[in-house]
């Protein structure tokens, strides 16, 4: 063999192998790379901006505008994460050299941070509080128990908030302690929000707490418990950092409902009570009726004790008082 066919032998030879390297470079880059699509499980539609992470790496890639993926240098069997804001997450094991890899993602509700209305220009999550907050679903609440008025709503429905009721009449105030009185000269209410315009809660506003002998009517009844959504309870002296001093005693976040989205409905609903003190056939532990007029069991018992020794025994002037000439029956409607 010649120079010149050892020349032309090398150069066919060195081309051969040039062009094997060649061929041999897009099936090795296919082989070591998972491509795919991940899309919308009810809708279909591609997804944008959805992460794709290589388990066990920290290798990983994110879905272009036709929701299209591409990550390379697999090697063996891998597990691919998916996630996406507003999808649940899902994890697929694919072989490398897949091109066609197709994923759906579920759609989930997102649950952001409550938002908790302030006393000042803005909002707080409930986590950044260090103060205690309870939330009363009022409007669940109203659906299942016959409430009639706000302090009914939250009685025995928050831990470390006690109802008292101050007067047996209709529509009668009730006192609202969230953890306990703190102080015995000054008031102990609790701030009232509702829809973050403060309230003044305080009985004496009533407009029959002025008149001699007569009992406040709260401001809590002002409130429809049917237009409430829900209710929270900021605890602790804490709560003053927020909403100043006069909040120490706690603060009430009174949410009313809002229109939704959707087709118009209606719904209708009244309730029906009453309201009693002392009724028919237990008066008489309380009261008796002494020479016709009525007295307290203590005057009963002195005119007793006085008149033990005369003529008269003390059946003839204690008698059960008539209830019906003194209290009537409270109604309620809603």
């Amino acid at each position: 063999m010649d120079w010149s066919t050892r020349v032309r032998t090398f150069l066919l030879t060195g081309f051969a192998v040039m062009v094997a390297a060649v061929s041999s470079a897009p099936v090795e880059a296919q082989q070591g790379s998972v491509g795919g699509i991940v899309v919308s499980q009810s809708t279909g539609q591609p997804l944008a901006g959805a992460s794709i992470e290589l388990v066990g790496t920290n290798r990983g890639t994110m879905t272009n505008n036709e929701g299209r993926f591409l990550l390379t240098g697999v090697t063996g069997e891998a597990t691919l994460r998916v996630t996406m804001i507003g999808y649940h997450s899902q994890t697929v094991s694919a072989q490398p050299g897949v091109a066609d890899l197709r994923i759906e993602l579920a759609e989930s509700a997102i649950e952001l941070d409550r938002v908790v209305v302030t006393g000042t220009a803005g909002g707080q999550t409930a986590r950044a509080l260090g103060n205690t907050v309870t939330s009363v679903n009022a409007a669940d609440v109203v659906e299942k128990a016959p409430v009639s008025t706000v302090t009914e709503l939250l009685n025995g429905r928050a831990a470390g908030v006690t109802i008292i009721q101050t007067t047996g009449m209709l529509g009668g105030g009730s006192r609202v302690r969230i953890r306990g009185a703190g102080s015995f000269s000054l008031s102990n209410e609790p701030l009232v929000y509702v829809d973050g315009v403060r309230v003044n809660n305080s009985q004496a506003t009533g407009p029959i707490s002025q008149a001699f002998g007569s009992r406040p009517i709260s401001r809590w009844n002002d409130i429809n418990p049917e237009d409430i959504e829900s209710i929270e309870i900021i605890k602790g002296p804490a709560a003053a950092t927020l909403y100043g001093t006069e909040a120490s005693n706690g603060v009430i976040q009174i949410i009313t409902k809002r229109g939704t989205a959707g087709a118009p409905r209606f719904n209708f609903s009244m309730k029906q009570g009453a309201q009693w003190w002392n009724p028919e056939d237990q008066l008489w532990v309380n009261y008796g009726e002494v020479d016709g007029e009525i007295q307290s069991i203590d005057i009963v018992e002195l005119e007793n004790e006085r008149l033990k020794n005369c003529e008269r025994g003390p059946d003839d002037f204690f008698t059960k008082c008539p209830v019906a000439s003194i209290w009537r029956t409270g109604h309620l409607q809603n």
